[in-house]
Parts: structure tokens; C-alpha cells; sequence
């Protein structure tokens, strides 16, 4: 999307109106975190330069501890510990 203010503000001007109305407080969130060009954004992102790394996925409710392992994006297997 080329500039998604635009759409924003074209396509829903309400909920823009209110997001400028409040525009310092969401920009001092989070020690000023958000006192970006996309200070109108619900999260930031974390983490994301890390998942791409294989993972070790747990899920210890249930019958039985269930593993899995994730290569490249792929579940490689699941088991039932």
C-alpha cells in the first residue's frame, strides 16, 4: 500500500478524526516508543528479525506434552511425550 494514511483518512475518516484527536497520547506511549511516522499503529513489532530461526514449539496441556519442531517455516514433526 502506497500510503496508507491516505486510505485511512479516505476510507474510514472518522476513526481517523478520533486517532488525530488523540495523536500526543498515542505518540508518548510506551516511554515514547510510538513518536514515529506510524504513531497511529496498534503495536510495534518485535522480535520479527527472529522468526526465521528454527523453533521448539511445547504445549504441555492435554493428554500428553505435545512437541513439534519448525524448520524454515515448515512443521518438520510432531510428537505426543
Amino acid at each position: 500500500m502506497k500510503c496508507p494514511i491516505c486510505k485511512m483518512e479516505r476510507e474510514f475518516p472518522k476513526a481517523w478524526a478520533y486517532l488525530q484527536e488523540h495523536k500526543e497520547m498515542l505518540r508518548s506511549r510506551v516511554n515514547s516508543k510510538f513518536d514515529i511516522s506510524q504513531w497511529y499503529r496498534f503495536g510495534r513489532s518485535q522480535n520479527l528479525d527472529k522468526q526465521d530461526f528454527p523453533k521448539l514449539i511445547v504445549a504441555q496441556r492435554g493428554p500428553c506434552m505435545r512437541v513439534c519442531f519448525v524448520v524454515d517455516g515448515a512443521l518438520a514433526s510432531i510428537m505426543c511425550v
